[in-house]
C-alpha cells in the first residue's frame, strides 16, 4: 500500500514496503509477525505512536505490517496524506484499491491531499508535500498548496527530527531549488524566526534586493552547482549529501544577523557590520529544534560565521599562501565556503557592484585551483588545537580573536610542517600572558 504501490505503479523500484493486515484478532497478528521476523531474519519494532504497526527491519530492509479489521481497508486508506499514496494492492490478484483517485492524480502527476484536515493531523505533511514535489516532479494543486501554507503555523507542534528528515532531503536534492522557493514564506519563516526577522530589511546599493530575497537567490544559486561550474571555468569538487545540506543551510542563514546589525553610516549608507557572527548565532538557535548532528552544525556554524571571507580577498588582496591557510583553515569545507561567496556575489546586483561578480569568480577559480592542487597535502597536517580549547584556555567567548589565533598557529604550521602541538601551545601561552599583563 501507499508509496509502495505508487513506486510500482511508475515503475519504480520501491524503498519501503507497507501491508494492511486484516483480521479480527491481533494477538494472532503478533504471533504471525513474530514468525514471519524470525524466518526472514529481521529485527521487530513497535513504533510508539503506532500501536498497530509491526515493523520489520534490518540495515537493508523495511516492512511495516498495520493491523486493521477487514471492513477498514478503504478507511485506512482515506487517512493518508496525498491521494498518490492512498492506494492499496492485493499481491495476489493485482487488484489496486484506489478510493481518493491516485491513479488519476498519478498519471497527471498532480499532489492531491486525501481529507482537507490532513495537514491538521500531521503538520510534517506540508514538508513531505514539497519533498515529494522535489523527489517526483509532481505539482501540488492550488488549493493543497494554499492549504499547506495556511498550515505553517503548525509546525511548532511535531517533533524536530521529523520535520529535519523532510527537509533535508529537500535540501540534499539538487531539484530542490523551486521547492524551497515556495516554501520560504510562509513555510521557512514559520521554522526559521531569523528568516522571519530580515523580511523587510533593506540594503545599500551593493545589492538589488532586501535580506530576505537576496537570501532566497543565494540559497536558489546553491541548487545550480553546474551552472556554478559553468561560471568558473572549471569543474567542482564532488559534494556529498551532507555536504549539499550544509551549502545550502549556510545559504539560508548567511544573512539573517542583518537584521541585529543595520545600521546607517554618517553618509546615510546602510551598514551590517560583524552580521556574520550573529547569523551563525542565529543558525545554532533556530537548527536546535531539529536535532542535526554536531558534526552538521558544527560544520554549517563555522560557515556561516566565515562566510565573509572572500569579501576580504576581493577588497584586500590574496596570495596562494593566503589561499592555502585559509584550506588549512577550513578543510573540505573550502570549497563549500567558496561556493557560497560565489553565490552571495552573483545574488548582488546593485548599481555599486558592478564588475564584482566576475572579480569575484576570479577569486573563487583561482581558489579551487589551489585547492585541487594541494588540498590532499594542507588537508593530512595535523589539527594542533581547536577553536574551543583556545577559548577553554583564555577564558573566551567565540569572537574573531579565536580566528586570529588559529590563522597564526596555521601560518606557523604551513611554513614548517614539522611545527609541533607543543609550540602550538606556546602561542596560546603567549596569549594568556597578554590578557594578565593587561589586567593588571
Amino acid at each position: 500500500m501507499g508509496g509502495a504501490v505508487r513506486d510500482y505503479l511508475l515503475n519504480k523500484k520501491p524503498k519501503d514496503l507497507d501491508f494492511l493486515i486484516s483480521g479480527s484478532e491481533i494477538s494472532e497478528f503478533e504471533t504471525t509477525m513474530a514468525e514471519l521476523a524470525d524466518a526472514l531474519n529481521l529485527n521487530t519494532v513497535r513504533p510508539a505512536a503506532f500501536p498497530e504497526v509491526i515493523r520489520l527491519v534490518n540495515r537493508d530492509i523495511s516492512l511495516d505490517f498495520t493491523f486493521i479489521s477487514p471492513e477498514t481497508v478503504t478507511e485506512n486508506l482515506m487517512e493518508r496524506d496525498f491521494t498518490v499514496n492512498a492506494m492499496a494492492m492485493n499481491p495476489v490478484t493485482g487488484e489496486i484499491i484506489d478510493p481518493a483517485g491516485g491513479k488519476n492524480d498519478l498519471k497527471h502527476k498532480k499532489l492531491r491531499f486525501v481529507r482537507e484536515t490532513a495537514f491538521q493531523k500531521d503538520p510534517v505533511r506540508i514538508i513531505r508535500l514539497f519533498r515529494f514535489q522535489t523527489e517526483l516532479g509532481f505539482t501540488p494543486d492550488a488549493h493543497t498548496r494554499q492549504l499547506a501554507k495556511k498550515g505553517a503555523l503548525l509546525l511548532n507542534k511535531p517533533a524536530g527530527e521529523r520535520i529535519r528528515e523532510e527537509l533535508f532531503r529537500i535540501l540534499a536534492n539538487d531539484n530542490g531549488e523551486n521547492a524551497i522557493s515556495e516554501m520560504a514564506e510562509p513555510v521557512l519563516t514559520a521554522l526559521f524566526p531569523a528568516l522571519a526577522a530580515i523580511r523587510d530589511i533593506p540594503q545599500n546599493g551593493y545589492h538589488h534586493l532586501g535580506a530576505f530575497d537576496h537570501t532566497l537567490e543565494v540559497t536558489s544559486w546553491t541548487f545550480r552547482l553546474d551552472e556554478l561550474a559553468s561560471r568558473l571555468g572549471t569543474t567542482l569538487p564532488a559534494l556529498a549529501d551532507e555536504d549539499k545540506i550544509i551549502l545550502r543551510l549556510s545559504a539560508l542563514f548567511h544573512d539573517t544577523g542583518k537584521a541585529d546589525t543595520y545600521s546607517l553610516n554618517e553618509s546615510g549608507i546602510t551598514t551590517f557590520k560583524k552580521h556574520q557572527f550573529h547569523s551563525a548565532n542565529h543558525f545554532l538557535d533556530d537548527i536546535a529544534r531539529l536535532k542535526p548532528s554536531n558534526r552538521l552544525m558544527e560544520r554549517a556554524y563555522i560557515l556561516v560565521r566565515r562566510h565573509m571571507l572572500f569579501l576580504n580577498f576581493m577588497l584586500n588582496g590574496y596570495s596562494e599562501k593566503s589561499f592555502r591557510k585559509l584550506i588549512n583553515m577550513m578543510r573540505e569545507d573550502s570549497r563549500l565556503l567558496a561556493l557560497l561567496a560565489l553565490a552571495d556575489k552573483l545574488s548582488a546586483k546593485g548599481p555599486l557592484s558592478n564588475g564584482s561578480a566576475d572579480k569575484m569568480a576570479e577569486i573563487v577559480r583561482k581558489f579551487i585551483k589551489t585547492y585541487k592542487k594541494e588540498a590532499e597535502t594542507i588537508k593530512k597536517l595535523p589539527k594542533l588545537v581547536s577553536g574551543e580549547e583556545i577559548m577553554d584556555t583564555l577564558g573566551l567567548s567565540p569572537s574573531p580573536e579565536i580566528g586570529k589565533i588559529l590563522n597564526e598557529i596555521a601560518e606557523k604550521q604551513l611554513a614548517d610542517p614539522a611545527f609541533s602541538r607543543e609550540q602550538a601551545l606556546k602561542i596560546i601561552e603567549k596569549y594568556r600572558q597578554k590578557q594578565e599583563d593587561a589586567s593588571q
